[in-house]
């Protein structure tokens, strides 16, 4: 009994039996398969940039790798000669250069950390960062100001006086676009807006924009800034070679340049940031398709959303013009019987219309034959009348005539009428 219970609580607890435990397991297994994978291929990267670092294959050092401008300038003679060009200061007024830990942490955990890659302390009264950015940034002038920032209050301490701060210079070297900067070399600086006078001279920023050294006009091409940013961006050796004649602070840095070349570590070391750098900019190309390529896909699920939109209005517009054509209908089908029963009783209208019109002409012809009967008597009447009058005429002419003496005259006129009308008119019964 008791290696049953036994058993059992074992498939209770372990992934046997236990869809959760399974699941769990599951995970984890693909972890630690991906993990491995990444270990197989960080090895296998590994081994080749050892590779390479042992052979005896000639390097094109450059500086816009950060580890190699870190090393060289991190000769104080190469950097005092930068320094030199960027600050517009003799080399010889550069005294003291010293060197500090590019490691910046903030005051408290939360803050952010800033690694740069020189950090100078010159003259003992002068702070200045110099950094290398190829790769394109997000917010750069922010990460700039934040870095000025920091160092302009790091040393100060609670209760001091602000007259402790030191004057501070950020120079940025960057070899990513920035529409803003037109000139290879920028100087920016705290000013009063209207009369274009220093506010302060403690904080101001430098700008080295390698992407416009094609582009520099004549002026700039004589300056030593030019120079210096054509040894940073040279990656021919012989070209290196030719530079380093220019001035000992070149050769400085082209000596520390070769150094790289000739000692196996710094070449393992240059190889690995220049293939992360490599990564770097591949990985920034791909981000910016990505987000070229999600801004398109954006765009499309916005045109998308309209369309519904539009179509969603368009099927209630539909919707509504459907039951308007229902009711049309049902209105046109009630008027269409209201028609039906008009044009009936229409029919029937005109049914009674053709009767009375039939009855109207008979009617007429009636009342015509009534009207012919009627104009036939009048005219027997006014012939009759007519008769009675000549006979009134004829009777009175007689009485008058037999008075006169002229009864043997009046036969006469029987045969006569022209003059028995003479003697009408003679006798005035004529009116």
């Amino acid at each position: 009994m008791g290696k049953k219970n036994k058993w059992k609580n074992r498939k209770s607890n372990s992934s046997f039996g236990n869809p959760k435990g399974r699941a769990a397991g599951h995970q984890a297994g693909k972890k630690r398969n991906t993990q491995t994978r990444w270990r197989r291929r960080r090895n296998v990267r590994n081994d080749l940039i050892q590779m390479l670092a042992d052979s005896n294959q000639d390097l094109n050092v450059s500086l816009i790798n950060d580890f190699a401008f870190k090393h060289v300038f991190h000769n104080k003679k190469a950097l005092k000669g930068l320094l030199s060009a960027l600050l517009d200061i003799p080399p010889e007024e550069i005294v003291d250069l010293e060197l500090l830990d590019t490691f910046q942490p903030g005051s408290y955990k939360q803050d952010k950390v800033g690694i740069l890659d020189i950090k100078v302390h010159l003259n003992n009264n002068q702070k200045i960062n110099i950094e290398m950015q190829v790769r394109q940034q997000e917010n750069w002038k922010e990460r700039s100001l934040f870095y000025l920032g920091r160092m302009y209050t790091a040393d100060i301490v609670s209760g001091e006086d602000y007259g402790v701060l030191e004057p501070c210079i950020h120079i940025s070297i960057i070899c990513f676009d920035m529409p803003e900067l037109s000139r290879l070399y920028s100087v920016i600086r705290l000013i009063e807006e209207h009369t274009g006078q220093v506010y302060s001279d403690k904080l101001s920023l430098r700008v080295l924009y390698l992407k416009k050294l094609e582009d520099a006009d004549e002026t700039e091409q004589q300056t030593e800034i030019y120079r210096w940013a054509k040894l940073i961006t040279a990656e021919d050796r012989e070209v290196l070679r030719g530079m380093a004649m220019q001035d000992e602070y070149k050769a400085e840095a082209v000596k520390e340049m070769e150094k790289i070349n000739s000692d196996r570590a710094l070449r393992y070391e240059y190889i690995s940031r220049e293939i992360a750098r490599m990564d770097a900019i591949s990985y920034a190309k791909d981000k910016k398709k990505l987000r070229t390529e999600r801004e398109e896909l954006r765009a499309e699920w916005k045109k998308l959303r309209t369309v519904e939109e539009k179509l969603r209005s368009r099927q209630e517009k539909l919707r509504s013009w459907q039951e308007k054509l229902c009711s049309g209908q049902e209105e046109l089908h009630s008027g269409q019987e209201e028609l039906h029963s008009g044009q009936e009783e229409l029919h029937s209208w005109q049914e009674e219309l053709r009767s009375w019109q039939e009855e109207l002409r008979k009617h007429a012809k009636n009342m015509a034959r009534r009207e012919e009967d009627m104009n036939r008597r009048e005219e027997d009447m006014r012939k009759h009348e007519e008769g009675l009058r000549q006979t009134q005429i004829k009777f009175q002419l007689a009485t008058h005539m037999m008075v006169a003496g002229e009864a043997e005259l009046f036969l006469k006129l029987e045969n006569d009428p022209e003059l028995f009308w003479q003697k009408v008119r003679e006798y005035h019964l004529d009116t």
